[in-house]
């Protein structure tokens, strides 16, 4: 995502190996520091920002003349709810989640014209590794058991689980797909319930 000649030689050889690009998932991204902003650096405001904002401006730069010659173009930016209701010690990422969202808007306007839909996933917390990870930092953060953390987040949420991977990436298809051809500048919540504008 940082490679400017990385991105262009991934969309190349896509573009080689199936003839074309329909639809462009931008999943790549990162969770940042988990920190107060007393103790962040403007390295890892920077790095998150690039990795999960400035990323997805490359990839869909390179991607667009192909998905804009597509019958069905599609881009589906994955964010998060922590663009939308973010959380403490979490700066860096909330600030480059609801960046996207504007990003999603912005280039759903663009594209338009040519027929192409832009749309974010903003899922909650999904069920993995990663998410286990940002509990541990925010347990260590606070001081607490990595379960309290855990609690307090399903506590939050309208249906008391996290989300399977599998949902997010079903949403992805569905806004790819001929059903949501008319869907477009939307940032759509898989959250169970965590956030719901």
């Amino acid at each position: 995502m940082t490679d400017p000649d990385s991105v262009e030689n991934a969309i190349d050889e896509t573009i080689e190996t199936f003839g074309g690009l329909d639809c462009l998932v931008n999943n790549a991204g990162i969770a940042g520091p988990t920190a107060p902003l007393e103790v962040t650096s403007d390295d890892e405001w920077l790095e998150t920002l690039d990795v999960n904002v400035v990323g997805v401006a490359r990839v869909t730069r390179a991607a667009a003349p192909h998905l804009r010659e597509s019958e069905r173009g599609s881009v589906v930016n994955i964010s998060s709810i922590g663009g939308k209701r973010p959380y403490a010690n979490r700066g860096p990422y909330a600030a480059s989640k609801m960046g996207l969202i504007g990003v999603t808007r912005a280039l759903a306007a663009e594209f338009g014209d040519d027929g192409v839909t832009v749309n974010a996933i903003c899922p909650g917390p999904v069920e993995g590794d990663r998410i286990r990870g940002v509990f541990e930092r925010q347990a260590e953060e606070a001081g607490v058991p990595v379960e309290a953390v855990e609690g307090e987040v399903r506590e939050s949420l309208m249906i008391d689980d996290l989300v399977p991977p599998e949902e997010v990436a079903d949403m992805a298809v569905h806004l790819a797909s001929e059903a949501s051809r008319h869907v477009t500048g939307q940032d759509i919540n898989v959250s169970s319930g965590g956030a719901w504008y």
